[in-house]
Order: structure tokens, then C-alpha cells, then sequence
């Protein structure tokens, strides 16, 4: 059945669509919707950049037919050395409906990694998005964008059973099962500026 033709007729596209440009918004992002797939192959590729990033690009995306310009990939492949003002930055994160096999399925994202099937699905996908800013290596990232998602994630920790050992009962972000406690606070503490001490004692919520 053609993409096109089911996410016309499909509230869950617009729905996935609206707070995919909500969230980007308030984590300060852009989202940008490529049109290099061929329909009947397009899985509603939607990626994410730093806005920083996103202008650059699209200035770029100016210089076509003009000069030449190299995907970030390319650049780094090249033998010689290829200025910035040339090089198309990479994204943060991207974001397409497929399941665990990679097909086309709007109740799933990501190769099934974020499940949209729930009433809950808006809080799932805020998440996601979360987790990948907070590791996420890209130099144009802001440490208040950054922090900003850790919290986020720091909040939604205090949800998350754990048993009596301080150990996860259920997954949570990266983390299996099992994992302790102790771990999770120092991952938050390795890439939140300020720390885990600020998370637990310091910060207004």
C-alpha cells in the first residue's frame, strides 16, 4: 500500500508528526523532513539537528549548482582536507515509523525501539528523544539542552520499580533489568554539568 495514501488517512501520522515539532521546540531543535526516499520507500524519515546546525545546512543547501558541497561522511573519508563552510553537519537523532524489521508500521519507530501503540506513546517518544541528546556527541549541542533532557530523565526515574537490592525491575532508557541503582546515578552524574549531587539536593522542580 503506498505511505503516502495511509498517513493521509491516518490520525497517527499527524499526531506523531505534531509532537515530533513540540518536543524538537522545547529541547531546542529543528526537525527537517528529507525527501530523498521514494514514496512507496519513505518510512517518515523526520531528522532532528541543533538549530546552529540546521541554519548551516540549509545555507548550504543554497550553494547547490554552485558549488560543491560534501555530506559530513564524506568529508571524513576524503584523502585532503575539506573546510566546514562546505560540509553538511550531521544530525542529532533521526526518527522513521519501523518495526523490528524495518518495515513501514506507524505503530512503532525506530526498528520497534520506541513502541507507539500505548496511550502513553507521547511520554515514550519524549524520552527517546531525551536519551539521545544526553549521549549524543554532537559538539553543536548546548550544555543547558543537554541538561534540560537529563532532567527530564531524572524525573521519570523516580517511576521506575526497583526491588529490595536497589536493582531495576524493568528496563529503563539503556539500562536491563538488574542494573543497580549506583549505576544509573552515575551515568547521570557523568553527563549531567552539574551532577548527580545537583540532581538529588540542588535543583528547583
Amino acid at each position: 500500500m503506498n505511505r503516502n495514501y495511509v498517513t493521509n488517512i491516518d490520525y497517527r501520522y499527524t499526531q506523531q508528526q505534531r509532537r515530533l515539532d513540540e518536543l524538537a521546540t522545547k529541547y531546542g531543535l529543528k526537525t527537517f523532513r528529507p525527501n530523498y526516499h521514494a514514496d512507496g520507500r519513505d518510512c517518515n524519515t523526520v531528522l532532528l539537528y541543533t538549530e546552529d546546525d540546521y541554519t548551516h545546512n540549509r545555507v548550504l543547501d543554497g550553494y547547490k549548482g554552485v558549488l560543491v558541497t560534501y555530506t559530513a561522511e564524506e568529508a571524513r573519508r576524503a584523502s585532503y582536507h575539506i573546510h566546514d563552510q562546505f560540509v553538511y553537519r550531521d544530525y542529532v537523532c533521526s526518527f522513521e515509523n519501523t518495526d523490528c524489521n524495518g518495515r513501514f508500521d506507524l505503530g512503532f519507530a525506530n526498528h520497534g525501539s520506541v513502541d507507539l501503540r500505548h496511550f502513553k506513546w507521547p511520554e515514550s517518544l519524549e524520552e527517546w528523544l531525551c536519551e539521545r541528546i544526553a549521549n549524543s556527541n554532537n559538539p553543536s549541542i548546548l550544555t543547558a539542552m543537554r541538561d534540560k533532557a537529563l532532567e527530564h530523565l531524572w524525573d521519570k526515574l523516580t517511576d521506575v520499580p526497583l526491588n529490595e537490592d536497589e536493582e531495576l525491575e524493568k528496563r529503563y532508557l539503556h539500562f536491563p533489568i538488574g542494573t543497580e541503582k549506583e549505576e544509573i546515578w552515575y551515568w547521570f552524574d557523568q553527563k549531567h554539568s552539574k551532577g548527580v549531587y545537583y540532581l538529588l539536593y540542588e535543583r528547583e522542580v
